[in-house]
């Protein structure tokens, strides 16, 4: 079980470093994807509460 340990650990940081990496991605595809869709959707809530 020992043999194990040191394997786990490795394993392990290289995960932590995937999610340390994958969160400022994730936040900056988030920002572009919003400012790109911004305008679209007002537009169409400007269209949608012209009509009621």
């Amino acid at each position: 079980e020992e043999q194990w340990f040191l394997p786990g650990i490795i394993v392990g940081l290289i995960g932590i470093g995937v999610v340390v990496i994958a969160y400022p991605v994730f936040t900056r595809i988030t920002k572009k994807q919003r400012e790109k869709l911004a305008p679209q959707i007002l537009k169409l809530t400007d269209e949608l509460t012209k009509s009621e």
